[in-house]
């Protein structure tokens, strides 16, 4: 039996890889915050695939919340855990400088490397040596600055040293640790950056190297294939899922100085 536990895994990025690892065979323990009905909604979904869904309800900032979400693997599962999937987030709407309160950069130190070690402590205890798979879910924004992140980006920052020190710790033991990194992808957390900076939202897609904005699923393909067996020699690994806009400032420059001529 395989055994995953996602937190926001019933909305966004997080559903797209509640979605997919369902699609492989995988049970879930989803965390999610307030929303019991989109939950209910993800629990009535993925169970036609023939697996078993548990919710839990809670802020994951707490640490009632990290207890309860692995209690459940002793409460309704007979298996030790395969995958661990840190993707809870959600937008801090915050400017450099001065637009910002000192409560906001702790809400998300919190959010961030605070819970995924509580999490990465917890699910330690179920997992078995050369199977556990543990992915996080950063952000482009932590190796590119800008103006939407100010908040986010540096505890993402501070979440993903701490995958790779895991990745380092854990190699003798075959559980790997590893980054994923979204571009921009287009989910209702959107909405939330917006208020932050507005011109987002009249960008195009042609403005991307690959002329399209991601999707869930562009993230969800890769989360499946490192929650596998087949990763096992893959770990303490920081991937892009953005369509290449990493690399797209020489890219923009070339197309704009085409155009030029």
């Amino acid at each position: 039996m395989k055994v995953a536990v996602v937190t926001g895994g019933t909305r966004g990025i997080g559903l797209g890889i509640s979605r997919k690892l369902a699609s492989e065979g995988f049970n879930l323990v989803l965390n999610y915050s307030q929303n019991h009905e989109a939950a209910q909604q993800t629990k009535i979904e993925l169970e036609k695939l023939n697996i078993k869904i548990v919710t839990v309800a809670g802020d994951i900032k707490k640490p009632e919340t990290v207890y309860a979400l692995f209690q459940a693997i002793e409460d309704y599962f007979d298996s030790k855990l395969t995958a661990l999937v840190c993707s809870a987030g959600y937008a801090i709407p915050a400017t450099l400088p001065g637009g910002f309160t000192f409560e906001q950069y702790d809400e998300a130190q919190e959010l961030y490397p605070k819970s995924f070690l509580r999490c990465m402590e917890k699910a330690l205890n179920y997992m078995t040596d050369g199977e556990g798979r543990v992915v996080v879910i950063s952000a482009q924004a932590v190796h590119d600055p800008g103006k939407v992140y100010v908040m986010s980006a540096p505890a993402k920052a501070a979440m993903e040293i701490l995958a790779k020190q895991y990745a380092i710790a854990l190699a003798p033991r075959s559980i790997t640790v590893n980054i994923v990194a979204p571009g921009y992808t287009k989910t209702d957390a959107w909405s939330g950056y917006l208020t932050v900076a507005p011109y987002l939202d009249k960008v195009p897609p042609t403005a991307t190297p690959m002329g399209r904005w991601g999707q869930p699923e562009d993230v969800a393909a890769l989360v499946g294939f490192l929650c596998s067996q087949e990763s096992g020699f893959i770990t303490g690994q920081h991937i892009y899922v953005d369509g290449g806009v990493n690399l797209s400032l020489f890219w923009n420059i070339h197309r704009l100085s085409e155009n030029l001529k």
